[in-house]
This record gives C-alpha cells, structure tokens and sequence, in this order.
C-alpha cells in the first residue's frame, strides 16, 4: 500500500537521476576497460613483468593518486560547470589512448597511468548530482551497479570492434572511447538538467 504521503515527483527525479548516472557512468567504462582484452603476446616484459598486467597496475595507480585530489576537486565544484568537467576530464582520459599505439613499448605503459588521472575524479561529480535527495541511497545503489554491468557491457563492445573492423589491439582502446564520445555528451547535457534537491 502507498503512503498517504509518497511524493511521487520526488521519486519520480530519484529515478529519472538513477538511470541517467548509471548510463554516464557506464559510458565513463569505454576509457577505462576497453584495453584489457587485449591479450599483447608481442609486447616485452617490464621489470620482468607480463605487458598487460603492466598497463593494469599503471592504470591503477593513476586512478589512486586521482582519488587524493578528487576529494578536494569534488568538494569544492561548483554546481554549475559539473557536466563540463566530466566532459573535459573524459576528454584528457582519451587522449593517452590515442598516443598508445603511437609509443613504443614499454614506454606506452605509461599512457594507462595518464589515462587513470582524470577517470579517478569523475565518479565523485557524478554522484554529486544524486547527493542531498530523499533518494539518494536508491541512486548510489544504481550507480554502484554499474560497475559490475559496464565493465562486461564495454569489453563486448571493444571486442565486436576488433572482430568486425580487424583493429590492431593497440588502437581497440582509442576506438571504444571514440564511439562513445557522443553518448557521453547527450548524456552529461541530461545530467546538468536534473532538478535540484527540493528543502525537503
């Protein structure tokens, strides 16, 4: 049985909020997994090390060290321009994907550690949108989930590029950010018309 006192426009934007950060989120996946189904059997070991397990730790580190200053970055952003950081920052995680397959290995690995940077901040400002709600915790669980469904949802999808346009496995991650770049954009124009949390 329904309250006597459901706000139904107040669930309504919980919902509208939830879906519309899960697909941003999901879509943030495309600069961040694509990379690893490539398997790099011609790539050389580093520090002894297996190429591809290189370009997750390097990655990792770049996505922790971005953590210590998205606190800091979150906190202080204000709420207009949110949708044009996101945009920026994905756009500064793209840009070592290209450069990728243009440096020699090992050197590359480092472009992961560069692409991890950005990506580290964005899920603060995404859930800065669900923040001060009545709906909040609904909307983190949403969010939450799409860590388990893009990841899969995003190595399809390099994976369909590599077998349907024979990319080098090199350029696989480039390509996937690249199809989503207008997703992410329609997505982050969405975001920016969430309504605001009511005083209640």
């Amino acid at each position: 049985m329904i309250p006597a006192n459901f706000n139904y426009k107040s669930a309504l934007a919980s919902i509208y909020t939830a879906l519309i950060c899960f697909l941003t989120y999901a879509c943030v996946y495309a600069f961040r997994k694509p990379f690893t189904i490539g398997l790099y059997l011609n790539q050389p070991l580093f520090l002894g090390i297996d190429f591809k397990n290189c370009l997750v730790i390097s990655q990792v580190l770049g996505y922790t060290f971005s953590k210590f200053y998205g606190v800091k970055y979150v906190s202080e952003l204000k709420k207009i321009g949110r949708g044009k950081a996101i945009v920026v920052l994905l756009l500064l995680s793209w840009f070592p994907l290209f450069l990728f397959p243009l440096i020699p290995a090992p050197l590359n690995i480092a472009c992961l550690f560069l692409n991890g940077l950005p990506l580290g901040i964005i899920w603060g400002i995404v859930f800065s949108f669900a923040e001060g709600r009545r709906g909040t915790d609904f909307i983190g669980a949403t969010l939450a989930v799409s860590f388990i469904v893009s990841s899969g949802l995003v190595k399809s999808v390099a994976k369909w590029l590599e077998l349907f346009f024979q990319l080098n496995e090199m350029w696989i991650p480039f390509y996937t950010g690249l199809l989503f770049i207008i997703p992410v954009i329609i997505l982050v124009f969405l975001l920016d018309r969430i309504p605001p949390p009511s005083k209640e």
